[in-house]
């Protein structure tokens, strides 16, 4: 490829243009000010201070990606545009391919939404307080379903800890009313090679989590869970074991939700680009946001799709987690829609020509 630097330089000046840096200031006023956590609302109920600044920490990039996931789609579905109405006559007399304009702008696209996260991921830590998450997610194991519907009902698992873990967390969720109240006591028991039997017990409601401490490096984990006394019905499905490690590094959180960001925006701008090479700008801010969307929608979307990862981190944030950086299944499907946009871009002729 032959990238121009000037060529990299103006489209990164097209995306910050004077309104776009006017619109950033605001959504920045509006991040470092609006009540995030319940706490900060007078009269509200009090949560742990992790919880809270995790929903500061959360508030703040979900306060950004409203306004870079419209904002970089709508200027790269424009880009196609101005290459009809003028740009391609003279972009298609130099040096650079087709592709390598189609990658240019990708490129200055890519640093200009890295140059406006930056000041969010300041202002996400200094609302979260100015501490780390105790713990920070390694993964989750996707287990049978277990439903446990009266007294003494037990399921035993086997599952294989993650590299690292520490802390088991199993999240359970209220299935039916049963008897005996909203809630169900659940007891988890636990061994491995060479260690005694652990265990730890939790009322189990939709808010409440059953977290169970593990010795670091254990190989094959035997998990059962019991029902204690009356209740209700509850059901563990799904990707609901969750694994974590203990005292991640200060920058951990804030640089892990830096990356999912600008992997999810970058990825949904180079699927707006590609789709606006061969369709109207409409169309492609239209399949860029259905395609985000079904990432938010489906609950078991593979890890490759665009912005999933970010999904899944900023709700670790929220509960007072921190995230760990993106999979290179996540880096993966980033990549592949910034292939797709310059050889979409490449394809269409008609982008490299005036409108008669």
């Amino acid at each position: 490829m032959n990238f121009s630097p000037g060529l990299v330089t103006l489209a990164s000046r097209r995306f910050l243009s004077p309104p776009g840096l006017a619109l950033w200031a605001v959504a920045l006023c509006i991040a470092l000010f609006l009540p995030f956590a319940p706490s900060a609302a007078r009269g509200a109920n009090q949560v742990s201070s992790d919880v809270s600044g995790g929903l500061g920490r959360q508030g703040v990039w979900l306060c950004a990606l409203a306004f870079a996931l419209p904002w970089f789609t709508t200027r790269a579905a424009a880009c196609s545009r101005q290459w009809r109405r003028g740009d391609g006559d003279w972009l298609g007399t130099g040096t650079c391919t087709r592709g390598d304009v189609g990658a240019a702008y990708l490129l200055g696209c890519a640093l200009a939404l890295g140059f406006v996260l930056l000041p969010f991921a300041v202002a996400g830590e200094w609302r979260a307080g100015g501490a780390a998450p105790a713990l920070v997610w390694l993964g989750e194991s996707d287990v049978e379903t277990v439903i446990l519907f009266k007294e003494g009902d037990r399921a035993d698992l086997k599952l294989h800890p993650p590299s690292g873990a520490q802390v088991l967390m199993a999240r359970f969720i209220v299935a039916a009313p049963g008897s005996g109240g909203p809630g169900a006591q659940v007891r988890a028991r636990a061994s491995g090679p060479g260690t005694a039997d652990l265990g730890a017990e939790a009322l189990i409601s939709n808010a409440a989590a059953l977290s169970m401490d593990i010795p670091r490096g254990l190989g094959e984990l035997s998990l059962s869970f019991e029902r204690i006394g009356p209740g209700a019905v509850v059901a563990l499905e799904g990707r609901r074991v969750l694994w974590f490690g203990r005292d991640p590094p200060r920058w951990s959180a804030p640089l892990a939700l830096y990356l999912h960001a600008w992997l999810a925006c970058i990825a949904v701008a180079a699927v707006s680009l590609a789709v606006a090479a061969w369709g109207s700008q409409g169309t492609a801010i239209l399949a860029a946001s259905a395609l985000l969307a079904l990432a938010w929608l489906v609950d078991f979307a593979p890890m490759p799709w665009p912005g999933v990862g970010l999904r899944d981190a900023l709700d670790l944030a929220g509960g007072g987690f921190a995230p760990s950086r993106p999979t290179l299944a996540t880096w993966a499907g980033c990549g592949l829609a910034m292939l797709c946009a310059p050889a979409a871009a490449a394809l269409q002729g008609d982008l490299w020509r005036r409108d008669s």
